[in-house]
């Protein structure tokens, strides 16, 4: 009563932190049993629901394929409590098959009689004690396997729970052996396998202190493997909440992007940028500067080499785009050397021109200029290709 008081104490505390009522006449305290979800629960035992037991004896024969359904899935609903329960119940569900038929017969009655008594007299099952050792037996038939798990809480190996299944049409083919050693495995196989991998990585990694990958993929990886695991644990780690929220940085902090602004009027801001690497003309050009205004998009494309100077490409620039264009506000170019030197800068300076650098390695920055390229590239890779 110390311990019920105690955890009595605990649910109303929540409930008042969280302002949360219940209704007197749907309490019950200091119970000796309670039923719960069709079973009822007592001290370290579970056993079935006394009414449902009453259901089950009250059941008369099934009379057609929906009745059938309707018993089994009763049945299904307590086969862990229920030893051999795939062979006993096996008569009855391979009248479910497909082209079966329904046929009333002694046979079927005395297989439902069976299955009534088997669920009316079944054994009472004990709730596990974790930090006692398990038992489990393993079994198979030409119809079924099953196993049982036990566990000895002082009074000799009681059941904990009853897992069984019928066999396939190809696993009826089995060898025993073989048959034995699937039993095994699916007494062993924990069917919710996805979920048990959530749970793993909740374990490892929320209730470890939220450490990062690596520790977390090394304390998983020493007593669990599944495919992808390093995937699921970098994703894990990288969406927790509690981590964005709560580790420090070890980065600089994020700017806010800033787009370039659009143009009011032509050739204000101008892009530049160099084509490289094209086979030599024979006016020993091997390269092309391509200028490129932001409002209207229209482009030069002026013939170079790659041993160009500042003074060269300075040169090339007023007489062939300010000679037509004028002088421009803002100039958009990369982090080459012949644009950030000491003798554009002074120049364009002189010009009252701004300079905006493209982001190094990041040529998204400057997009309009580089689709331009792209589309020069296969005009004349079309042109030389015909």
């Amino acid at each position: 009563l110390k311990e019920h008081a105690e955890q009595l104490r605990q649910v109303f505390t929540q409930l008042r932190k969280h302002r949360l009522f219940v209704k007197q006449s749907k309490c019950e305290f200091a119970k000796a049993s309670i039923p719960f979800l069709c079973h009822a629960i007592s001290h370290n035992q579970l056993v079935m629901d006394p009414s449902k037991l009453k259901a089950v004896q009250d059941w008369t024969p099934p009379t057609s394929m929906k009745e059938v359904q309707a018993f089994l899935g009763l049945a299904n609903y307590y086969c862990k409590f229920i030893r051999h329960f795939a062979a006993i119940t096996s008569p009855l569900s391979n009248l479910l098959r497909k082209n079966e038929g329904f046929h009333r017969d002694s046979d079927q009655k005395k297989i439902f009689d069976s299955i009534k008594c088997a669920l009316t007299s079944s054994p009472t099952l004990v709730l596990s004690d974790p930090s006692l050792p398990y038992v489990m037996w393993t079994d198979a038939s030409h119809v079924a396997k099953g196993a049982i798990l036990c566990q000895d809480q002082g009074h000799g190996l009681q059941p904990i729970a009853f897992e069984p299944r019928k066999l396939k049409p190809a696993e009826c083919n089995y060898a025993t052996h073989d048959r034995e050693a699937l039993a095994i495995v699916h007494a062993i196989k924990n069917p919710a396998y996805r979920k048990l991998r959530h749970l793993l990585l909740r374990e490892h990694h929320d209730q470890n202190a939220h450490f990062g990958v690596d520790k977390t993929l090394a304390a998983i990886s020493a007593n669990f493997f599944w495919p992808k695991l390093s995937h699921d644990v970098r994703s894990y780690v990288h969406s927790s909440h509690m981590c964005q929220c709560n580790k420090a940085r070890n980065t600089a902090p994020y700017c806010l992007l800033h787009p370039l602004e659009i143009p009011q009027v032509p050739w204000s801001h101008v892009a530049l940028d160099f084509i490289t690497d094209a086979p030599r003309t024979s006016s020993h050009y091997n390269a092309i500067l391509t200028v490129v205004d932001k409002l209207r998009k229209m482009a030069h494309f002026l013939p170079t080499s790659t041993t160009v100077t500042a003074e060269h490409v300075a040169d090339l620039f007023f007489k062939e785009v300010v000679r037509l264009h004028g002088i421009p506000c803002v100039l958009i170019n990369d982090c080459d050397s012949r644009f950030v030197g000491r003798f554009c800068q002074s120049l364009f300076q002189r010009m009252d021109s701004k300079i905006r650098l493209s982001t190094a390695y990041h040529p998204q920055s400057d997009g309009q200029t580089e689709r331009m390229n792209r589309t020069l590239e296969n005009a004349l890779r079309t042109c030389v290709n015909a």
